[in-house]
């Protein structure tokens, strides 16, 4: 998949939309069929122990309005685990231009050269908010238009589930404001894709060791 076909721009209305570049909605339901892992309030299949509202401080971010989503949101994750890099640095290792974006392939080499460990999370956001809460912050992939290319990565740095919304690190947003729904949808159309770049050594909580030893690998 690739991503950065569009730009993305945060709008607070009483839906809270996310809009791109020419202003396409993202309605509920539009992308994805899937079942919602946030119900009536609640997470479905909420880890044990999970606080009801988290939020990764100090996360970089690199504004980008045009395709390097995925040298940006790479680089927000390394950079805040300690590596010296900038997109910049990143775009030959993980822009496609014959795609005009980022394969998921390359962002997890380029962690991994990095010397940072990338681990894909269960698709889950229960996995995801977890991980947010034990300090890391998380790349996820999201579908934000209605082109076959309109694929977008973002970082997740906060939820809050009493309050309904989630704080992406996303396109020229610092802080973009989605409520869960409006992001699980997005983010469920592409099969809910995410990782964490951890540090050799970093035990991120609720993955399995197998799954551990195959991100080392």
């Amino acid at each position: 998949m690739t991503a950065c076909r569009l730009r993305v721009a945060a709008q607070l209305t009483l839906a809270l939309s996310l809009l791109l570049g020419g202003c396409a909605a993202l309605p509920p339901g539009v992308f994805s069929t899937a079942p919602l892992q946030f119900q009536q309030g609640r997470l479905v299949d909420e880890p044990a122990g999970l606080p009801a509202s988290a939020t990764v401080a100090g996360v970089p971010f690199f504004s980008d309005d045009s395709h390097y989503c995925g040298p940006a949101s790479l680089a927000s994750v390394l950079v805040f685990s300690g590596v010296r890099t900038t997109p910049k640095q990143l775009i030959p290792q993980v822009f496609t231009p014959g795609l005009e974006g980022s394969l998921q392939f390359d962002l997890l080499g380029a962690s991994r050269r990095a010397g940072r460990i990338p681990v894909v999370l269960p698709p889950k956001l229960g996995a995801v908010f977890e991980q947010v809460a034990a300090g890391f912050p998380v790349v996820v992939l999201q579908k934000v238009g209605l082109g076959a290319r309109d694929w977008h990565y973002a970082v997740l740095v906060a939820y809050d589930l009493p309050g309904d919304r989630v704080t992406l690190r996303s396109s020229t947003a610092r802080d973009l404001q989605l409520s869960i729904e409006q992001f699980d949808r997005s983010w469920a159309a592409g099969g809910r894709w995410a990782f964490i770049a951890v540090k050799p050594g970093q035990f991120p909580p609720g993955i399995d060791e197998l799954t551990y030893l195959r991100a080392v690998a």
